[in-house]
């Protein structure tokens, strides 16, 4: 079924059932990381914590990682569907 440690990846989804192809779990992972992420509410919350410089840094930090982890992910959906 894996033919290489590279099928662990993060991008790689090790969920899979008779319903829930491995495929569709990653969808559901990237839907879920944009749903919680993205609220109106969350990045309010997060604003309103900031008290200064280093707290801006930190939430601009997070926040560009979770839009490269999400493009990661969509990207490897992309590619391997590809292949």
């Amino acid at each position: 079924k894996y033919d290489s440690w590279a099928d662990f990846s993060a991008g790689n989804s090790l969920i899979e059932t008779e319903e829930l192809s491995r495929e569709d779990a990653e969808k559901f992972r990237l839907d879920a990381y944009r749903e919680f992420y993205m609220r109106p509410s969350f990045i309010i919350k997060t604003a309103f914590k900031m008290r200064g410089f280093k707290d801006a840094r930190r939430i601009v930090r997070g926040a560009r990682s979770i839009v490269e982890r999400m493009s990661y992910f969509r990207e490897e959906m992309k590619s391997d569907k590809v292949r």
